[in-house]
């Protein structure tokens, strides 16, 4: 039978680690739920990685027992000027060891990936996460150093404390950096705008068009790149030739190498926004300069000059005839199609995706393309190619149309939900 003092021992030293460990996985709980909101493939990525990540410490997740046990037993022989060597050395063999370790699973990552799962989209945003996460090793293996050195010296509350505070911090910067809170904007990057063109417009149709002088918008562009670093740039509605040339003009003059256009033509209440005349102009004058076209199915059949197309056998066509006008990357929206599912094509000179989520039922779908081309541009400016940068997006906006009937806005086509992380 157990003393009381022993008792007190034994608990005075696990207690701290079993509060430790529920924090952790408090952390692991409230991570998943602000992860998800990021789409499906951004949790599997997550999940995916910490399982590997934690696969790919258990080379050093031993080393706090070897301290523990070796303080332990300095201390029991009263060699107390000795407790903190076995401490400095693990410290030591970690700073060795670890960045090797690293370098090792960072470059193995992408090569290992696609055998944990398949989905080619979860492979795209796992890959750089656990290359990341990899980093952070030689962190770890000095945490677990501290944690057999706190335990054996009776300090096993100040490694609890410290854990805590660690994953109060994580959350909080987990909060800030994806729901975009305190300064931190939702998608990671500020967004500056040139005005071409003011509608009267409400959720159920658009009663006038205001042209903005093509001068006037050449000034606004030159004051933008004039005083503020432009990382990546979005056209969307243009609604006549001089308005387009001027706009092109202007990405020229600026030296511009990210540009995704959305090519809009129609709005949600089906009123015509792009005169007839400028579709020759969009296609002469701006495709050729876009990193990334966005159209969806019949906006895609406007510039072809041909029938919308109505499966995706017709879509992967399109998309190859759209690259032979001049674009880098063509991403054609499918979301007209029938089925339960919207798919989307997005194609390269050289690579190529599928991009499927469930198809939401709700009637507040006003400025999803423009938000779905806003979304990809964010993540281009941020560094992300092509497809990393879609991918994330179409997640975000999957996401926004989940939400959007909790918004009650007009009698028509409702806006999706572009703040679903915060409310």
């Amino acid at each position: 039978m157990l003393s009381k003092e022993r008792l007190n021992r034994i608990l005075g030293l696990s207690l701290p680690i079993i509060g430790a460990m529920i924090s952790q996985n408090v952390l692991n709980l409230v991570d998943t739920a602000m992860v998800g909101t990021l789409g499906n493939a951004a949790l599997a990525a997550v999940g995916l990685g910490g399982f590997a990540l934690f696969m790919f410490q258990a080379l050093i997740l031993g080393i706090s027992t070897g301290v523990q046990a070796t303080s332990s037993r300095r201390k029991g022989e009263g060699r107390f000027d000795r407790l903190a060597v076995p401490l400095n050395a693990a410290l030591l063999i970690v700073l060795l060891a670890a960045p090797v370790l690293s370098a090792f699973w960072y470059f193995l990552t992408p090569y290992i990936y696609p055998y944990l799962i398949a989905d080619p989209e979860v492979i795209e945003q796992g890959v750089p996460y656990l290359q990341v996460r990899t980093l952070a090793i030689i962190f770890v293996g000095m945490n677990y150093s501290f944690r057999g050195y706190w335990n054996a010296v009776d300090h096993a509350r100040l490694y609890m404390s410290t854990l805590v505070v660690m994953h109060g911090l994580n959350i909080f910067l987990n909060y800030v950096l994806i729901f975009g809170h305190f300064g931190a904007p939702a998608l990671g990057v500020y967004g500056a705008s040139v005005i071409t063109a003011l509608t009267a417009q409400n959720t159920r149709e658009v009663r006038a068009i205001h042209d903005a002088p093509p001068e006037f918008i050449a000034q606004q562009i030159d004051a933008v790149f004039d005083d503020i670093r432009i990382d990546a740039v979005k056209i969307g509605m243009l609604s006549r030739p001089e308005v387009i040339e001027v706009v092109a003009a202007g990405l020229e003059r600026h030296r511009v190498t990210r540009m995704v256009l959305d090519p809009v033509m129609v709005a949600k209440s089906g009123d015509r926004l792009l005169a007839p005349e400028a579709v020759a102009a969009l296609r002469e004058r701006l495709l050729p300069l876009a990193t990334l076209v966005t159209p969806n199915l019949p906006e895609a059949a406007v510039l072809l000059g041909e029938d919308t197309m109505v499966d995706e056998t017709e879509m992967a066509d399109a998309c190859r005839r759209l690259l032979a006008l001049g674009p880098e990357w063509v991403l054609l929206k499918g979301g007209h199609l029938k089925g339960p599912e919207s798919t989307d094509l997005l194609m390269g000179d050289e690579k190529s995706r599928r991009l499927s989520a469930p198809r939401i039922a709700t009637a507040n779908t006003n400025g999803t393309g423009c938000t779905l081309s806003s979304a990809i541009t964010a993540g281009l400016a941020q560094g992300l190619d092509v497809i990393e940068a879609t991918a994330r997006a179409k997640d975000y906006v999957t996401a926004a149309l989940k939400a959007a009937d909790r918004l009650d806005v007009g009698a028509g086509h409702g806006p999706v939900h572009h703040f679903h992380g915060n409310w």
